[in-house]
């Protein structure tokens, strides 16, 4: 996880670094705000969360679609999840991942991973 963080840092810096005029103009003629949550991205500390202990789980059951361990998280359950920070997210049960991630010694969860990123597109 620590790898796939530092290279999302990293690529963030980059792009600053080597396509600042390019950025200048996407903040100009698209998106404002892409210039600061590119810096933001660059500076954060990511939070690390395993499925179980998302806060997808924390009581909230106004989602549409309703949330139970196992089922694969959809886009309103990931913005619960994340609650505004950069995460990562690891250990998901293993129905829920590809047959050739390495089972957890648990042998409900599987040793894979995913980067949330809220409002980068």
């Amino acid at each position: 996880m620590k790898c796939v963080e530092d290279y999302v840092k990293f690529l963030c810096k980059w792009i600053f670094e080597n396509c600042s005029n390019d950025m200048k103009l996407m903040a100009i003629r698209i998106d404002k705000t892409s210039m600061d949550r590119l810096r933001s991205v660059a500076s954060s500390t990511f939070e690390r969360l395993t499925y179980t202990s998302g806060r997808a789980f924390e009581g909230d059951k106004t989602f549409e679609t309703k949330v139970y361990w196992g089922i694969n998280r959809n886009d309103e359950h990931e913005r619960k999840d994340v609650s505004g920070s950069f995460n990562s997210m690891n250990d998901y049960p293993k129905e829920e991942k590809p047959f050739y991630v390495r089972v957890n010694d648990d042998g409900k969860t599987v040793s894979a991973m995913d980067l949330v990123l809220p409002q980068v597109h």
